[in-house]
């Protein structure tokens, strides 16, 4: 399939193009495949399928798919919006000029009433006696991968709770409803 001619990098990253790109970029095997199944098939063969970590499963559904969402950089967040041309900005209503998952959970204003307990519980699981504002300013990105992706380091009860402590925190802010 031949690629469409795009005026803007926003254009060419948008759901089109960024698909006949993909597209192109497979081997010609795959996009041969005679049926469906086959093709799926192939696809796992190349690219491997990895079940999700049972932890990911847990908690009411609305909530444990918007944990995949930020995961995936596909929620309701402005600057999730925004990347994929659905809105015009990518600000939060704060001011702060991108609401993304950084923001949203360790920074955004509008909920830092529910963020004390949800950083105070996060950090009683990871690191005791460590204040909060420490973890937040020496290992934030460790922190922000651990809250979206769990971490083989710790245990699975501690990954469960992890999830259930960022559920409880996205129920709590009304973020997602």
């Amino acid at each position: 399939m031949f690629g469409l001619n795009t005026r803007t990098t926003r254009f060419k990253n948008s759901f089109l193009p960024s698909t006949i790109a993909a597209w192109n970029k497979l081997d010609l095997s795959i996009r041969r495949s005679s049926s469906i199944g086959i093709f799926k098939h192939n696809l796992i063969c190349q690219f491997g399928s990895k079940k999700p970590p049972s932890y990911f499963g847990t908690g009411p559904r609305f909530l444990a798919i918007q944990h995949t969402r930020l995961r995936l950089g596909l929620s309701g967040l402005n600057n999730h919006l925004y990347v994929h041309n659905l809105i015009d900005t990518p600000a939060c209503v704060c001011g702060y000029p991108t609401e993304n998952t950084d923001h949203f959970l360790f920074t955004c204003p509008t909920h830092s009433a529910h963020r004390k307990s949800f950083l105070a519980a996060l950090v009683n699981i990871l690191a005791p006696n460590v204040k909060p504002s420490l973890i937040l300013s020496e290992a934030r990105v460790r922190l922000l991968n651990i809250i979206l992706h769990g971490s083989p380091d710790i245990t699975l009860d501690d990954n469960n709770h992890i999830v259930d402590i960022v559920l409880k925190y996205l129920h709590d802010t009304k973020r997602f409803c």
